[in-house]
């Protein structure tokens, strides 16, 4: 299963925010307080638990061109990826453009129980973003 968030403007350049979204600990500021807890730094990666007790547990992963990516580790329940794309917007400099995409590997069954959930992250994330480098 494939998703992608909706793209936001960041007021700052893309070499900044994906400097800034490769440092694992900053996600702790991106990821909302309601549905994220136990937020934990690890070697190459990070830790932390949704609403509801789920544990996710991410690690850094070789990166695309103009991306940062991120990948399930052992110890979270679906297997999934997700890169956060940003790419300099030549019309407003000093600015640039981010979306959030991913894949997780996910039966039909599990589809339906992740799929909304899932979208909302990724949409949360890029919004979280935006905000960061408003």
């Amino acid at each position: 299963m494939e998703f992608t968030s909706n793209t936001v403007a960041c007021a700052a350049p893309a070499a900044e925010v994906l400097a800034f979204l490769a440092e694992p600990a900053h996600l702790a500021e991106l990821l909302p307080s309601d549905r994220f807890s136990d937020f934990e730094v690890r070697p190459g990666g990070c830790a932390f638990k949704l609403t509801g007790g789920i544990p996710v547990v991410l690690a850094r992963a070789e990166d695309p061109q103009g991306g940062v990516k991120y990948t399930s580790a052992k110890g979270t329940p679906v297997k999934f990826h997700l890169v956060v794309f940003a790419a300099d917007v030549p019309e407003r400099p000093g600015s640039c453009a981010v979306h959030v995409a991913g894949e997780a590997e996910v039966n039909a069954f599990t589809r339906m129980l992740v799929e909304k959930p899932l979208a909302q992250v990724m949409d949360t994330l890029a919004q979280a973003l935006e905000a960061r480098f408003s």
